[in-house]
């Protein structure tokens, strides 16, 4: 009895995932959310918080680099990531002046668009500073490394395909670049950090789309 339940929780989550992943780019409860409950969602998707947080901490960094070791080839990482984080305000501006005609289907792939540039972007940058910094700071980028990839699975109540294209984007280049530098055990370990975000994003995705659908039911039942 025990193994056959294991068996249908395991079947359960590789459907879920198979869900959450058949719509890279679609929200969260597509079938059940209202209109008002997308936009709420989009409204989270586009707020520029993390971008803000990560691209100075970013050029941070780079700053250390220069101002500790006269080194500015660090420099081209907080360009890259000042330029991903205007592309990303130039979105957010749009968003917020859209008019009554705007559809959401529309802003959803506008946001899956700068996502994707933002993952570009961070991934770039990242991997440009594990290149260029020096003594101690390397640990320092190590760290900041999970800052865009805890960013992205925020926004996981909303857009689940999307982060997952976005962390594997991120990581992908990271762990490409640190193993061209020396770190051997880069790809295995990005893949079983992965390997958690998906797990962590489909759970989410679960307990999401249920509670959309109650709320969808319970409106159902009311009118």
């Amino acid at each position: 009895m025990a193994e056959t339940r294991k068996m249908e929780g395991l079947r359960t989550r590789l459907t879920a995932l198979r869900r959450m992943l058949a719509s890279m780019a679609g929200l969260i409860g597509s079938d059940y959310a209202t209109k008002e409950q997308a936009w709420e969602m989009l409204e989270g998707l586009f707020n520029p918080l993390a971008h803000a947080l990560t691209a100075t901490a970013i050029t941070i960094v780079a700053w250390h680099n220069w101002h500790a070791y006269g080194s500015l080839a660090s420099v081209p990482a907080a360009i890259i990531v000042i330029g991903t984080f205007a592309i990303r305000l130039a979105f957010v501006r749009r968003f917020h002046r859209r008019g009554p005609d705007a559809r959401v289907s529309d802003w959803v792939r506008r946001f899956a668009s700068s996502s994707f540039i933002a993952a570009l972007g961070w991934g770039s940058s990242l991997s440009i500073l594990l290149y260029t910094t020096e003594g101690a700071t390397r640990f320092a980028v190590f760290a900041l490394i999970s800052a865009p990839i805890q960013g992205a699975s925020a926004r996981a109540y909303a857009m689940p395909g999307g982060v997952i294209l976005h962390i594997s984007i991120v990581l992908g280049m990271i762990s490409v670049t640190a193993t061209a530098f020396g770190v051997t055990v880069a790809i295995p370990l990005a893949l079983l950090y992965l390997w958690y975000q998906v797990g962590f994003v489909s759970e989410l995705f679960t307990f999401r789309t249920r509670m959309l659908k109650a709320d969808h039911d319970n409106r159902a039942l009311l009118g």
